[in-house]
């Protein structure tokens, strides 16, 4: 979401690592947003959700990441987010304050691993709702038909590590 809300912008004064790792983080949206079954779950959403179905999707695909962590990574979850932790407290004076005190906020709220529940990616809609200028409300989109949202899901996650390992090899 920082990435998100960080579009087009360069920070001159980050460290390399940190402008590389929000790059990476925006090209990954890319890839993710252009995906067919990105485009299939935003219009499943879009008659609820209008123009927040593509937040909606992007939380759906943590959730069933979240939930099939093993089928794609050798490390567990919890591990990849401590990592993360670290990485982010090493990072501290290389980031924007407010960058680095929402990311703070993420892992000492434990939102990260709240994604592996439903409950925890509704919470997550009512968090985002509390920003926006108007209420988000829709269908639950845990009432959706559950095998084709998690396909749906799986196949954007699949198609990103495939194209994220292709960059990485060619770069």
């Amino acid at each position: 979401m920082v990435c998100d809300n960080r579009k087009n912008v360069e920070w001159p004064y980050a460290h390399p690592g940190v402008a590389q790792g929000f790059k990476h983080h925006q090209a990954i949206d890319r890839e993710t947003d252009a995906h067919a079954s990105f485009a299939a779950l935003r219009h499943m959403l879009f008659p609820s959700y209008r123009h927040y179905a593509g937040v909606i999707v992007d939380l759906l695909i943590d959730h069933h990441l979240s939930r099939q962590w093993s089928a794609f990574h050798q490390d567990t979850l919890r591990d990849r987010i401590n990592t993360f932790a670290k990485q982010l407290s090493d990072a501290k004076q290389d980031m924007p304050e407010d960058i680095y005190a929402f990311l703070s906020r993420m892992i000492d709220h434990g939102v990260l691993d709240s994604y592996h529940s439903e409950a925890g990616v509704r919470q997550a809609i009512q968090r985002i709702s509390r920003r926006c200028k108007r209420e988000i409300t829709g269908v639950d989109p845990f009432e959706l038909d559950a095998h084709e949202v998690e396909q749906h899901c799986l196949a954007i996650y699949a198609h990103v590590e495939t194209e994220s390992h292709k960059a990485s090899v060619s770069n």
